[in-house]
């Protein structure tokens, strides 16, 4: 829901700071970043829990995969997998950072590509 306005994202992101912040300078960001930029943690409508690990060309559009972290039941995948995100596969329900204190710990280098 937040990510449909840029002001709210916006307020989302960068939280009681936003007033620290130029506002010209945080609204070219938010428009570079798009909707969900890599790292975001997100609920898909399938109900498992993925992270953004790439942009999209277009900022304004939204991304088109992502890799599901958490099954439906909040259980860890052994692998990330990848999920295509669009109008016939999975769709982005929301932010899941309300579900970050749920959240079981995660190796999460394997997202980004690190070799232990």
């Amino acid at each position: 829901q937040k990510a449909r306005d840029p002001q709210q994202l916006a307020r989302h992101v960068f939280g009681p700071d936003i007033g620290k912040l130029d506002q010209t300078l945080v609204r070219m960001l938010m428009h570079r970043l798009g909707c969900f930029p890599p790292g975001s943690l997100v609920r898909l409508s399938n109900g498992e829990m993925a992270i953004i690990n790439r942009r999209t060309p277009d900022p304004s559009a939204a991304p088109r995969e992502a890799l599901a972290v958490l099954d439906a039941n909040g259980r860890v995948q052994d692998v990330p997998r990848a999920r295509r995100i669009g109008p016939r596969d999975c769709r982005i329900q929301g932010y899941a950072h309300d579900d970050l204190p749920r959240m079981p710990e995660y190796d999460w280098q394997p997202i980004w590509g690190y070799r232990h």
